[in-house]
């Protein structure tokens, strides 16, 4: 059985302004690398889909501090955001409550600095770490501005 998200309180409160209307939201993904260059994938508890660590920024705090804490709550590793791969959105977002959200998300390429690899507060029901030629399905790869390996090569930001 699939479950549900924790909702921020702010955004919790939002909601309870606005309903379910569409929000538009901060959001970070990470591409989470061992020093043997694989790359981290989680399925989700919530749709049971892979996906790359990733998470709503909380009011005042920066992407990339997002991405660290997102990191460590959800798989217990202690990251560092080595460079921002690129920007990008995603079309609206309906959920089974029936809110509407979509994203401007920051994806970036992490390295492992420590802690131990596991399922922390119940957003992942299960993590790996994978070649990049072996990636599973992840929707966000859709909604980037590049595929990944060209996002990889670039020595700047795409947009």
């Amino acid at each position: 059985m699939m479950r549900a998200m924790p909702v921020p309180e702010f955004l919790a409160a939002l909601r309870r302004k606005i309903g379910n209307d569409r929000v538009l939201m901060p959001a970070v993904a990470g591409v989470i690398r061992r020093d043997d260059g694989r790359v981290l994938v989680m399925r989700r508890a919530d749709t049971g889909e892979w996906s790359f660590v990733s998470g709503i920024c909380e009011p005042h705090e920066a992407p990339a501090d997002t991405m660290v804490r997102e990191a460590l709550e959800e798989t217990g590793l202690e990251i560092r955001c080595d460079r921002l791969l690129c920007l990008y959105h995603t079309p609206d977002l309906r959920y089974p409550n029936g809110d509407v959200a979509c994203y401007v998300s920051a994806l970036f390429e992490c390295s492992v600095l420590g802690g131990e690899l596991e399922t922390r507060d119940g957003e992942a029901l299960e993590l790996r770490f994978v070649e990049t030629d072996e990636l599973p399905p992840i929707r966000l790869l859709d909604w980037l501005p590049a595929p990944l390996p060209e996002l990889f090569a670039a020595d700047q930001t795409r947009f």
